[in-house]
């Protein structure tokens, strides 16, 4: 949501960023780069690694373009395109299931929509992914994830039944676009 409001920083983290890292590296180094699902507009879901990209939000918009600066810099690249990152750390202020968990153990109410599906990444499991994406040397685009295929609203209401806590603070919405 950020992207949309700061488009400058945005940006400049998501292409300028990438720019100078592929500008000061080796050319024959392995640039790897996490992008995000948002390549995509989310209506035919869920998408392979040869799917057409069609982002409708600037996040997505600014994943894409560092891709392609990326693929076009003639080196060896991997890619990794995960969704809905998540981990064990509460804390982290961009971890969706921090946020359900710890809003929901508040008994705070929270709004989540119905009409974002994905399969959730842990992030463990990516930062595994990537260590065996570089040991077989894998290069190329590659989609990751885990075998649920859920919506956002979904995946808070699994939060709230595992760990035993009050589903009906989680008010469904849709995306305003």
């Amino acid at each position: 949501d950020k992207s949309e409001v700061n488009r400058s920083q945005a940006h400049d983290v998501n292409v300028s960023g990438v720019k100078n890292l592929i500008k000061y590296s080796r050319a024959t180094a392995l640039f790897i780069y996490i992008s995000s699902d948002y390549v995509f507009n989310g209506e035919s879901g869920p998408y392979m690694e040869t799917d057409q990209t069609f982002p409708i939000n600037y996040y997505g918009k600014t994943k894409l373009e560092a891709e392609n600066f990326i693929r076009g810099s003639r080196r060896p690249y991997l890619i990794l395109r995960p969704n809905v990152i998540y981990s064990e750390n509460i804390f982290h202020k961009s971890n969706f299931f921090g946020w359900v968990y710890k809003s929901l153990l508040n008994n705070n109410s929270i709004s989540v929509v119905t009409d974002q599906v994905s399969n959730p990444t842990f992030a463990p499991h990516l930062s595994d992914a990537i260590f065996k994406c570089i040991i077989f040397n894998c290069q190329g685009i590659y989609h990751f994830g885990s075998e649920d295929y859920l919506s956002r609203y979904d995946f808070a209401c699994l939060i709230a039944d595992t760990f035993k806590l009050n589903k009906e603070l989680i008010k469904p919405i849709d995306t305003e676009y």
